[in-house]
């Protein structure tokens, strides 16, 4: 027998009878079981049809449950009616048929999420698979607030050089997912840096046929704008060069300077005052 609890009513149903249909499929969150349902059921008279009609609905807010034979809860479920019928005109008498689907829900809550070595606590999270030519892919969209300056730094390097890395959802799922930076920005509130940010899992661009159409016309403006600048640059050395007015010493120390503070330069762009604003 499984047993559900739907609203103040406990209702068993027989799971060896062609009226139940199990569904058991993993999660893609956790790769734990679980079991969907679908079941044929009948009930008599206009007002409890209607008190369980509402019960189904309202059950993204308060769940459907599933209890043990001691009645403990070991499942929660969102409801779905897909079929209703009856004859005859509501009475207290009318039998109503329906079919309700029961859809076994989970608890996604993070610990820590873990980015190759570096451990944070994210303090807002949110995972989903989104689909790319039938295959699903992992996104997370989090924030969390760092005041350790070297993992800031380790961040800031994977985020400039576009890496792929490992990622642990402690208190998800143990099994690491490669997954790159996508939208990041970030802020300073005293000695604490907040970090806005999107992961994707390294799946979406092996899918991706193409990302054409992605950030235009902005992403070929850069371009432009950055050789016309280069070039120009390029040119101004060569012409202070050969009126003596700079050495090529004087050259490569610059360039050293501008190397060393790259990183800390681009990631200037992403800033904002505070990301839980933005």
């Amino acid at each position: 027998m499984i047993n559900f609890k739907f609203g103040d009513k406990k209702i068993n149903f027989d799971e060896n009878k062609d009226y139940v249909r199990k569904f058991p499929e993993k999660s893609k969150h956790t790769g734990k079981e679980l079991t969907d349902f679908e079941i044929d059921m009948k009930i008599k008279g206009e007002k409890k049809q209607a008190k369980f009609k509402d019960i189904i609905q309202n059950s993204t807010e308060e769940p459907i449950q599933r209890l043990d034979e001691n009645e403990n809860i070991i499942g929660e479920y969102t409801g779905k009616i897909r079929r209703t019928s009856f004859s005859g005109g509501h009475s207290p008498d009318t039998v109503y048929e329906m079919t309700i689907e029961l859809l076994e829900q989970e608890n996604i809550n993070i610990d820590k999420l873990i980015i190759e070595d570096i451990e944070t606590e994210p303090y807002e999270y949110t995972e989903k698979f989104n689909s790319i030519r039938n295959n699903d892919y992992l996104r997370i969209d989090t924030k969390i607030s760092i005041s350790n300056k070297e993992d800031f730094n380790k961040l800031k390097e994977l985020i400039f050089h576009g890496d792929y890395f490992t990622v642990i959802r402690k208190g998800i799922n143990k099994k690491s997912v490669n997954m790159r930076f996508g939208k990041v920005i970030w802020s300073q509130e005293e000695n604490i840096k907040k970090i806005d940010f999107t992961l994707i899992e390294k799946k979406h661009d092996e899918l991706s046929e193409s990302t054409l159409g992605i950030y235009q016309p902005q992403i070929p403006n850069i371009e432009d704008n950055l050789a016309y600048k280069s070039k120009f640059l390029e040119e101004l050395v060569e012409l202070l060069k050969n009126k003596n007015l700079i050495t090529e010493d004087e050259i490569d120390m610059i360039e050293d300077k501008v190397e060393s503070s790259l990183i800390d330069e681009v990631f200037e762009y992403s800033q904002v005052d505070d990301i839980d604003n933005y």
